[in-house]
């Protein structure tokens, strides 16, 4: 080794040679996450989470993060600093077990959200309900074995620093360390990446990709304030359009109950309405066969994710022409401008509410200012299936305007599907044995996992029909629609919309959803030519981003944002390219164009 080289492998282990207690420690509270991804991804590979690239990228960050900590350390030379730094370390490591032992979530902007908006009552009452809570004390232990093991590794280190000096040892170390921190920093360009995103839907997408994704709390609370600021930013250009909204009335001169029910995760392949061979959804096909259920042919959504589905559809801007969402009228606030009584009754707004996903979507639709422009009245809890919530809106009182437009918002088939329908003889329906399929990778476990999805879409079926029941008795339409598919191997050894490339069959599973227009025999009586309208626009290829022109159509709404050749009812529609999203910085692709060549 040269001189040169010499002094610099000096250099470098400096920081290690004179706080080596620190840097470990360091590095093993940063990376308690990342460690035991590891851990899975040993015992289980399939349970492990995200890849190992991913995994020893996340490691190597806080492996990077830890010298430059140390170094920092090392060239002040303050132990106040030191202590100091232990002590947030410490925090931070002990708010990180403490939100996964008891929440089994991690720091992220909705943990920051209700940190901000709790009052002293409520930090009361959250204390006497967490304090000695067994997560709690299983925080305690870890951070107070922390602590004992800062203790004694440091008077240990200062009598036993010397044994480093071995010029052998230290230059292994010197290449091993370099290396270490080349890795680092190369895993480091993701925070280019993370903190370029323009969007909260792009940053919780960050971790579908199949790259690093650092999980330390370092980085976690900063991405947690960047997430803050970005849905500041939309939800205040999103307040601005919806608090000077475009004068709207209502033209239907009947009183008129329109509904919109959003399922979640429905592979429409898997519902016998489609032509599925098993019996998933007898109440939808005996609807059909009544005459008062269309199910519609060529609907598709541009996304894959619930949250951007969600603020595409329920905004009037059109997402295969370019527009934003934020910057157009919010469906719901129209419609209350209009005078409908606007009621929505929402399962996933108390589904995890603390996940990155429920933030995304939830920062907006329940905003506190749009809450006010929008509804008339919430549902104030959520259920582990969905026919309870259903149930719970026949038993509350509701207002009596005259029109009404009634939202459900279901968890409907979310994986994992097998929590999605209470395991009783009416919807343990479908077995492994069910599933006539000899694709070699189907295994016994993966045919069962099938046959749940199966009897989550036919206990969906049971909560739409369930929907339909509330409304028989009065002059109501009601439209359904998922906010994207599902995949639970389909076509290949996947699952859960692990995403692989915008081809044929990723699309078909994802992107073309269920879309249905159920009418009341009352509606029907008093609008005899809407059935053969109706049937008639299933035929037509369309885009749920342009979900408002329908509901106005419906609804009677006469409105500036009603656009009649978006809206797939009307005689001057015209079918225009529709644009979906993939993942990588959010690759768009026509849909039609990819399903044309596929066939070719």
């Amino acid at each position: 080794m040269t001189s040169k080289t010499s002094r610099i492998g000096t250099a470098l282990l400096t920081p290690l040679l004179k706080e080596l207690p620190f840097f470990v420690i360091t590095f093993f509270l940063l990376s308690s996450r990342a460690l035991r991804g590891i851990h899975s991804h040993l015992v289980d590979p399939a349970a492990g989470g995200n890849n190992w690239l991913s995994l020893c990228g996340e490691t190597a960050i806080c492996l990077l993060m830890s010298y430059l900590l140390t170094a920092l350390v090392t060239t002040a030379g303050k132990r106040w600093l030191k202590v100091m730094l232990y002590t947030i370390i410490l925090f931070l490591f002990g708010v990180s077990e403490f939100l996964l032992w008891n929440f089994d979530m991690k720091i992220n902007s909705q943990a920051l959200t209700l940190l901000m908006e709790t009052n002293t009552r409520e930090a009361s009452g959250f204390l006497q309900t967490f304090l000695l809570s067994g997560g709690s004390i299983r925080t305690y232990l870890f951070v107070a074995a922390a602590i004992a093991v800062i203790i004694i590794a440091e008077k240990w280190w200062h009598r036993r620093r010397r044994e480093l000096h071995s010029p052998t040892l230290r230059r292994v170390l010197a290449v091993a360390l370099a290396a270490l921190l080349v890795g680092g920093l190369c895993s480091s360009l993701c925070y280019v990446r993370i903190f370029g995103y323009e969007n909260n839907d792009q940053l919780n997408n960050q971790e579908r990709k199949d790259i690093v994704y650092p999980s330390d709390p370092i980085s976690l609370l900063a991405q947690s304030f960047y997430s803050l600021h970005l849905a500041g930013k939309e939800t205040r250009t999103a307040l601005e359009t919806n608090r000077h909204l475009k004068p709207s009335t209502t033209i239907e001169s009947d009183s008129l109950t329109l509904v919109l029910v959003i399922g979640e995760s429905f592979n429409k392949w898997h519902a016998s309405a489609y032509g599925y061979p098993l019996n998933t959804t007898p109440h939808l096909c005996d609807e059909i066969a009544a005459g008062r259920l269309v199910m519609f042919d060529d609907a598709v959504t541009p996304m894959s994710l619930t949250s951007p589905s969600m603020k595409n559809m329920l905004c009037c801007n059109s997402f295969s022409d370019g527009e934003k969402w934020y910057e157009s009228a919010f469906i719901p606030a129209v419609f209350k401008s209009a005078g409908y009584d606007v009621i929505f009754w929402d399962n996933q707004k108390y589904l995890l509410p603390y996940a990155d996903f429920s933030f995304c979507i939830n920062s907006f639709i329940f905003d506190k200012e749009i809450t006010r422009l929008s509804y008339d009245q919430l549902n104030e809890r959520g259920y582990m299936y969905d026919y309870p919530l259903v149930s719970n809106y026949s038993k509350t009182p509701h207002p009596a305007g005259k029109h009404q437009l009634v939202l459900f918002h279901l968890m409907g088939q979310h994986s994992p599907p097998g929590a999605r329908y209470p395991h009783v003889k009416e919807f343990d329906v479908f077995t492994a044995d069910s599933i006539h399929r000899n694709e070699p990778y189907l295994t016994q476990a993966k045919r069962q996992m099938i046959a749940e999805y199966d009897n989550s879409t036919l206990y969906n079926d049971h909560v739409v029909n369930a929907i339909f029941d509330l409304f028989r008795d009065r002059n109501a339409v009601v439209v359904y629609l998922s906010d994207h598919g599902e995949e639970t191997y389909d076509y290949k050894d996947g699952i859960w919309r692990k995403y692989e490339g915008l081809d044929a069959q990723w699309l078909r599973h994802i992107h073309n959803i269920p879309f249905m227009v159920w009418c009341s025999d009352i509606y029907l009586a008093r609008h005899p030519e809407k059935r053969s309208s109706i049937a008639e626009a299933a035929k037509r290829p369309f885009s749920i981003d342009n979900l408002c022109h329908i509901l106005f159509h419906l609804g009677g709404v006469q409105t500036p944002y009603y656009i009649a050749d978006r809206d797939v009812l009307s005689p001057q529609f015209r079918p225009r390219p529709r644009i979906v999203e993939g993942k990588d910085d959010f690759v768009k692709a026509d849909y039609d164009a990819v399903m044309s060549s596929s066939k070719d």
